[in-house]
């Protein structure tokens, strides 16, 4: 938790503003079991753009790197997950190309294409609220082995080409 507090005022003194007030508010309410509750689930946090930050939801995370449904609850509860469980990650193909989802997690990338020349991709997920994303840029994203399950469980599916 105190890390957490270190990071963010420091972010604040190089460059005022840089996390928004909400950010701040969430964080001041946190207790230091649901700031380690969240720091397990936003290590697995992918971004697709620097706005959209998203947990897949899938077996994926939920057997292989142990985050509970309830972990996701409580997340939500604290503002830090977007109520609606019902979300989509998606794009539609353009006439240049077919659609392509780019998918970051800390310094790999990981590119999605459809495999039998469908119109749209869509990635069931949760979505972090603007506080979530803020504090999930915090944790590193460095576990070499889920980066490498999530390539594997695009693969299935997906064209994939991955950018280290």
């Amino acid at each position: 938790m105190q890390k957490l507090w270190a990071l963010i005022l420091r972010g604040e003194v190089i460059r005022p503003g840089s996390y928004s007030l909400r950010t701040m508010e969430v964080l001041k309410q946190l207790s230091k079991a649901e700031a380690t509750v969240f720091a397990g689930v936003s290590k697995h946090v992918l971004t697709s753009s620097p706005d959209t930050s998203i947990l897949i939801k899938s077996r994926l995370n939920a057997e292989a790197f142990g985050i509970a449904t309830s972990d996701i609850m409580l997340c939500t509860e604290l503002g830090l997950i977007q109520p609606n469980n019902n979300h989509v990650l998606a794009s539609e193909a353009d006439e240049r190309s077919g659609p392509l989802i780019d998918l970051h997690y800390g310094s790999k990338s990981i590119n999605l294409e459809p495999q039998n020349g469908e119109s749209i991709i869509g990635l069931p997920a949760f979505f972090l609220t603007v506080p979530g994303a803020d504090l999930a840029t915090l944790i590193p994203k460095d576990d070499e082995e889920y980066f490498l399950r999530v390539v594997s469980y695009f693969e299935k599916d997906y064209k994939t080409s991955v950018i280290h």
